[in-house]
C-alpha cells in the first residue's frame, strides 16, 4: 500500500471530500531517456565516411566546434547556432593543426575551453591541443603528445562528473592501440588485453577509487563481447560480460563500438555500433547502454543508418551532445542529422474524465490542449482535499496514442507495466545463459532493455530460483517478464512514489513494509460502498501440470509435477499443462508446478466493490470488506485489478478481487 499524509487519510474517510484531477506532461526523451528522440536530417549522406570526426559545445555560449581530418590537416567549423539547419549547408573548414588524424576526440574541459585527443595517422601517436572560444573568437593552443603508441583509434576521453578522482585528476583517457594485426584496450596507458578494443569510460561520482572501462572484443577472435572491467589504479579486475543482442550468437557480429557520453540521465549512456555478418556489409548505428545498479545492457542500434556503410571497422562519425538542451547531432562526412526531445507544453492540464484499467488509461481533455507527442510522460495528480486538510498521490504514464479531435483531445496512455508490455525484443538474446544469479539480476536485465528502473521490495528475490532462457524476436518484454518468474513468486508493480518505474513485489513479505499485506477496510469512515457483489466463475484455472526432464542428461527420463490452484464447486478444474525443456530437472519442475499454482490462486475474481477511491490502494493489496447483505464482516480478499474513474468531479474505484491467497 502506498504510504500516504495524515491529512489524505483524514480527508478519504470523510463523506464527500473535494477531488480534482490535474495532468502535467514532461518532455520526451527524458524518461525513458533515449528511442523517443525527433530526428531531422540536417545533410543528406552522401559517401563511406572515411574521415575522422570530432565535436563539441562551448558552455559559455552554446555553440558547436566540429572538427575533421583530412589530407595533413585537422581542421575545424564553429556553429554559432546548430539547431539551425541551413547553417549545415555551408560548412567552411579552418586548420587547426598540420597533422592528419583518423580518430578524434573532443570534450567539454572548461566553460570557454574545448580540449582535443587525436591520433596522429603517421606516427600513431596520441597528441592533444586546446580550443578556446573568446566571446566568438576561436583560437588554438599548442599541441603536445600524450601517449607514444604505434596506431592508436578508438579515442575515447572524459572528464569526471565530480570534476576530479581520486585515481585520475584530470582527463580520463582510453583507446585502442593496434600493433603487429593485434588490437589491445588501454585505459591511461594500462594495458587490458590484447584482442579487445576500448568501447567507453564509466566514471561513478560514488565511486571515487575506481574507474570502469568498457571493452569489446576484436572481430575475427570469437563471438563477440561486450565486457566492463574495473580499475583500481595498480590492476584490472572483476570482469563482467555485458548483456547484448548482438552475442555472436545469432549471425551478428559487433564489429565496432563507441559510447561517447551519457544522457541527463547518469544510467543511460549513448554512442555508436558497427554491425556485420558472415559475407554481409558493415553498418553503423545509434545504440546505448542501459545501467540498471549493477546490471548493464547494451541494446541494438535503436536508429539504424543504413546508408552510412562502412569499409573498416573504424568508427570515424561523430556523436555530440549538449546537455543544456539535451539535443544530439550525429554528424560526419556529406551528412548531418539532429536528435531533439520534442518540447513538452508547461500548462496544467484538466481532464473531464478517464478510466484507468489493466495498466492503460484512457483521458478526455478539451479540444483546445496543447499539442502532447507519443513518448512523452504524463503525471497525473489526484487530490482530495476538505477544508484545510488535503493531500494527493501521483501516477505516471507514457503516451501511446494521442487523438486531436474537434471536440476533444484523447490521450491513451500507459504506466510502467503496460509499457514493458508494448516493449517488444527486436532480436533474440540470451536473457540468463545459466550463470545470473537470482530472479533480481534477470528481471533489471529485462525491464533495461527499454531503460526502465526496476526496485526490488523483497531481497530474498536476489538469490531466488532462475532458468536458462532466450527471448524471441518481438516477445513482449512483460511476456518474458512472466516467464522469467517461473520459479518464484514475484509480481510487477508500477512504482508508488509516482515516477515512470517499476517495483518487484513478493506479496507478504517486503523490505519497505509497503507490501507486507496490511489490511485496507471497507467502508472506512463515513461512506458507503457504492457497490458490492460476490462472483462466481466456471472457467478457472484449477491446477498447473508440468513436464519437463529430470535431469540434463536426456537418459534419465522425463519428470512431472502437479500443484493445485483454485477450485470451483461442482466444476471440473482446468489444467494449465506447461512443456519446457528448460525445466531439466526434478526441482525446476516442481518449482514451476508450485509457482504457476500460485498464480492461478491469484487471477480468479471472487468478489467485486465500488467505493470512493482510496489514493492509498495499490494492486495485490489486501482489503477486509464489510457488507450485511453479502454475509460478509472483514472478509479479506486480495486486489486483482483497480479500476479508477474520474468523471467530471467524481473520483471512484472498482475492485475485482479474489480471496486471500
Amino acid at each position: 500500500m502506498r504510504q500516504i499524509s495524515a491529512d489524505l487519510t483524514t480527508v478519504q474517510a470523510l463523506r464527500s471530500p473535494k477531488a480534482a484531477i490535474t495532468i502535467t506532461v514532461a518532455n520526451r526523451g527524458l524518461a525513458p531517456p533515449i528511442g523517443s528522440l525527433a530526428w531531422t536530417v540536417y545533410r543528406t549522406p552522401g559517401a563511406k565516411p572515411v574521415l575522422a570526426r570530432g565535436g563539441a559545445f562551448f558552455a559559455s555560449d552554446n555553440t558547436l566546434l566540429i572538427l575533421q581530418g583530412d589530407n595533413n590537416s585537422l581542421t575545424y567549423h564553429h556553429f554559432t547556432d546548430p539547431t539551425y539547419a541551413p547553417q549545415w549547408n555551408t560548412i567552411n573548414w579552418t586548420e587547426a593543426v598540420a597533422e592528419d588524424a583518423n580518430s578524434i576526440h573532443a570534450i567539454n574541459h572548461a566553460t570557454n575551453k574545448i580540449r582535443v585527443y587525436f591520433t596522429n595517422s603517421a606516427t600513431g601517436n596520441v597528441r592533444r591541443f586546446d580550443i578556446t572560444n573568446t566571446a566568438g573568437s576561436i583560437s588554438i593552443g599548442g599541441v603536445s603528445t600524450t601517449y607514444s603508441l604505434t596506431a592508436a583509434a578508438d579515442m575515447i576521453y572524459t572528464r569526471h562528473p565530480s570534476g576530479s578522482h581520486n585515481l585520475f585528476p584530470f582527463d580520463i583517457r582510453a583507446y585502442s592501440d593496434y600493433v603487429g594485426g593485434v588490437w589491445s584496450a588501454y585505459l591511461h596507458g594500462n594495458k587490458y588485453a590484447d584482442n579487445w578494443r576500448a568501447a567507453g569510460i564509466i566514471s561513478d561520482p560514488d565511486d571515487l577509487d575506481n574507474i570502469y572501462l568498457l571493452v569489446f572484443r576484436a572481430a575475427d577472435h570469437g563471438p563477440s563481447r561486450f565486457r566492463i572491467v574495473k580499475w583500481n589504479g595498480s590492476s584490472f579486475s572483476d570482469p563482467h560480460d555485458i548483456d547484448q543482442s548482438q552475442g555472436g550468437l545469432f549471425g551478428l557480429s559487433l564489429y565496432g563500438l563507441k559510447l561517447f557520453t551519457r544522457t541527463a540521465r547518469d544510467n543511460n549512456y549513448f554512442g555508436l555500433a558497427l554491425e556485420t555478418a558472415y559475407m554481409g556489409g558493415v553498418y553503423e548505428g545509434l545504440t546505448a547502454l542501459w545501467q540498471q545498479d549493477s546490471e548493464f545492457v547494451m541494446d541494438e542500434p535503436l536508429i539504424p543508418f543504413p546508408d552510412q556503410n562502412h569499409y573498416n571497422d573504424q568508427i570515424y562519425n561523430a556523436l555530440t551532445y549538449n546537455p543544456a538542451d539535451q539535443n544530439w547531432y550525429y554528424h560526419g562526412q556529406g551528412f548531418a542529422y539532429r536528435g531533439q526531445p520534442q518540447t513538452a507544453t508547461g500548462d496544467t492540464l484538466t481532464p473531464s474524465h478517464y478510466i484507468y484499467d489493466n495498466h492503460h488509461i484512457t483521458i478526455t481533455l478539451p479540444a483546445s490542449t496543447p499539442a502532447i507527442q507519443i513518448g512523452q510522460i504524463l503525471t497525473v495528480k489526484r487530490t482530495l482535499s476538505w477544508g484545510a486538510a488535503t493531500g494527493n498521490e501521483d501516477l505516471a504514464f507514457y503516451v501511446t496514442s494521442v487523438h486531436a479531435g474537434k471536440r476533444h483531445t484523447i490521450i491513451d496512455a500507459v504506466d510502467a507495466v503496460g509499457y514493458l508490455g508494448i516493449s517488444r525484443q527486436h532480436r533474440p538474446f540470451v536473457a540468463n545463459d545459466g550463470s545470473v544469479a537470482g530472479l533480481s539480476t534477470l528481471m533489471r536485465r529485462l525491464c533495461a532493455r527499454c531503460g526502465l528502473d526496476l526496485a526490488i521490495d523483497d531481497s530474498g528475490l536476489d538469490t531466488a530460483a532462475v532458468i536458462p532462457m532466450t527471448i524471441q524476436p518481438s516477445e513482449s518484454l512483460l511476456g518474458a517478464a512472466y516467464r522469467a518468474r517461473n520459479q518464484a513468486n514475484a509480481w510487477l508493480v508500477p512504482a508508488n512514489n509516482g515516477t515512470f518505474a517499476l517495483t518487484l513485489i513478493n506479496p507478504g513479505t517486503s523490505d519497505s513494509g509497503d507490501y507486507d499485506d496490511s489490511a485496507h477496510t471497507y467502508p472506512d469512515g463515513q461512506w458507503t460502498l457504492i457497490d458490492a457483489a460476490a462472483i462466481t466463475d466456471l472457467p478457472a484455472l484449477g491446477f498447473a501440470y508440468v513436464l519437463g526432464t529430470y535431469s540434463t542428461d536426456p537418459e534419465d527420463g522425463s519428470y512431472v509435477a502437479m500443484a493445485a490452484g483454485p477450485s470451483t464447486p461442482n466444476a471440473r478444474p482446468i489444467p494449465y499443462s506447461v512443456t519446457n525443456t528448460r525445466y531439466n530437472s526434478d526441482t525446476r519442475v516442481a518449482n514451476a508446478a508450485d509457482t504457476e499454482a500460485d498464480r492461478q490462486k491469484k487471477l480468479n475474481i471472487d468478489a467485486l466493490i465500488e467505493a470512493p477511491a482510496n489514493l492509498a490502494l495499490e494492486i495485490y493489496d489486501i482489503v477486509q470488506i464489510t457488507d450485511s447483505d453479502r454475509g460478509w464482516s472483514a472478509q479479506p480478499f486480495r486486489v486483482r485489478n483497480i479500476i479508477e474513474t474520474w468523471d467530471h468531479g467524481r473520483l471512484t474505484q472498482t475492485l475485482h478481487l479474489g480471496t486471500e491467497s
